[in-house]
């Protein structure tokens, strides 16, 4: 594969991510996850995040986030803007439940969620939402839930076993400056995976990147 092609092909994903991250950051009364990439054996984090909500503000909500347990397991849960977070719920489902007196109205965290890669696959990151009330006791509606992912990939992780840094839903990956960067075709390939993910295609993604190595 040439340099061009490459290049073409990792602008095209980036392109493609700010187009679907855009469409999530302006959307009001939206609660989602960011796709995520890790290394297998490492951690990964993920954010559970709700954009700006209308009319009273989210007032309390009880949220379920279901995983793949043969692909990652959860290694923590931080509560965020309120929240607590629960695993009592089985060995795939992980609980997020809170409430804010004065309600948010503006975009916020609700809580990060690390987990540790097992092996190379896809995951979901399903979103259930069982309440989503505001702060004057209605119910935030229609409420839009977009659900996210987490691609494990084999490769060698940083020295401190974390993951390589995440896309998020507001900031597209911006490509590497001139002469930064990786400089072989599998590097540049893997450093466009995270693009490819977001925009659920990983599985081709991943295609590619065996194709080319054969």
């Amino acid at each position: 594969m040439t340099r061009t092609l490459q290049a073409a092909l990792a602008l095209a994903l980036v392109i493609a991510f700010a187009l679907e991250s855009g469409r999530a950051a302006a959307a009001p009364d939206t609660i989602y996850i960011a796709p995520t990439v890790g290394f297998v054996g490492a951690n990964a984090t993920a954010q559970l995040q709700v954009s700006e909500i209308s009319d009273a503000g989210l007032g309390a909500w009880t949220v379920d986030v279901t995983h793949n347990p043969e692909v990652v397991e959860l290694a923590s849960c931080t509560g965020q803007s309120g929240s607590l977070c629960g695993k009592e719920f089985g060995p795939e489902t992980t609980r997020i439940t809170g409430a804010s007196e004065d309600g948010i109205s503006l975009g916020a965290d609700l809580a990060t969620l690390t987990y540790r890669c097992l092996q190379q696959g896809s995951s979901p990151l399903t979103i259930d939402v069982v309440v989503f009330a505001t702060a004057d006791g209605g119910k935030v509606e229609p409420l839009e839930v977009l659900n996210g992912s987490i691609y494990c990939t084999n490769g060698d992780p940083p020295p401190d076993g974390t993951a390589p840094p995440a896309p998020t839903a507001t900031t597209p990956p911006s490509l590497p400056p001139t002469g930064a960067g990786p400089t072989d075709d599998w590097g540049l390939l893997q450093w466009a995976l995270a693009a490819l993910t977001a925009t659920g295609a990983s599985l081709v993604a991943l295609a590619v990147l065996r194709k080319d190595r054969v």
